[in-house]
């Protein structure tokens, strides 16, 4: 399992990074710093230079396609925060020399609202390398439970 406080961490050198929404890893020979500021503290330029325009995204909210200028201010308005963040059961299928799939499992800390949350869920990423730097053309979140959602609570 890899456990991340609010940083970045490098991963294998052949694999891309991982993309979550407001977290990044970065591989070795990027700016840690820099990437993990970009995660941890909403700073968009930082999380875009890991990010394709567009990319298209899936989760709970539905389907996007989003641009880098709308994923900026996604970023800096985003009204949560990411804590701590564990991966785990990383799988990589590289489709191609330049193209990888990435899943994993996530167990998120996260500061919604100005309340506190925890939040499982399945990811995956598919990622493409461009002039050399891996760029994440679409990225699916799925929170986990029952497949048929018999598990969550009708909104009061």
């Amino acid at each position: 399992m890899r456990t991340v406080e609010r940083a970045g961490n490098g991963i294998d050198a052949w694999r891309p990074p991982i993309f979550l929404f407001g977290a990044v890893e970065i591989p070795p020979g990027r700016s840690t710093r820099t990437a993990a500021d970009g995660g941890a503290n909403k700073d968009p330029d930082a999380a875009l230079e890991l990010t394709n325009d567009p990319c298209l995204v899936t989760g709970p909210q539905g389907v996007s396609q989003i641009d880098h200028k709308s994923f900026a201010k996604m970023m800096a308005n985003a009204p949560y925060s990411i804590d701590h963040f564990e991966l785990d059961d990383v799988k990589v299928h590289m489709v191609a020399d330049d193209v990888a799939i990435v899943a994993y499992k996530l167990k998120e800390s996260l500061t919604v609202d100005g309340k506190p949350l925890e939040l499982e869920a399945a990811n995956s990423s598919t990622w493409i390398r461009s002039e050399g730097r891996w760029l994440c053309a679409m990225h699916s979140e799925a929170i986990t439970g029952d497949r048929f959602g018999r598990d969550r609570k009708a909104a009061a």
